[in-house]
């Protein structure tokens, strides 16, 4: 394998990921999992995390980066966003729990709901 500097495709799309953001969402979700079981249950609806709460803890709604997920959820364009949703759902998906999106009462902002 010749040596060489520059990423390939595969590494740049791997490299454009916000992989502390993903590592911190995935770890908030477990959290709310591991407690919704201990207390019996076999669902969690979470709104919490940096993906999904509003407003943000500053407490400034234009600081809140969740907006900007439900936007990209709901289709407005990006890709690195979008790309972060996916990693988490699949992270989930490939542990056998159902995962999904659902918009929140505040219709700007979208929950998780996991099952079990």
């Amino acid at each position: 394998m010749p040596n060489r500097f520059f990423p390939s495709a595969r590494e740049a799309r791997f490299n454009s990921r916000n992989n502390l953001e993903i590592f911190r969402e995935i770890r908030a979700i477990e959290e709310h999992i591991l407690v919704a079981q201990n207390d019996g249950l076999f669902e969690v609806v979470i709104d919490d995390t940096v993906m999904t709460q509003y407003p943000a803890p500053t407490g400034d709604p234009e600081d809140s980066p969740s907006i900007a997920f439900f936007n990209t959820w709901r289709g407005e364009a990006s890709v690195s966003l979008e790309e972060q949703m996916k990693t988490v759902i699949g992270y989930f998906q490939d542990l056998g729990y159902s995962i999904a999106r659902r918009v929140a009462s505040n219709s700007i902002t979208f929950t998780w709901v996991i099952k079990w």
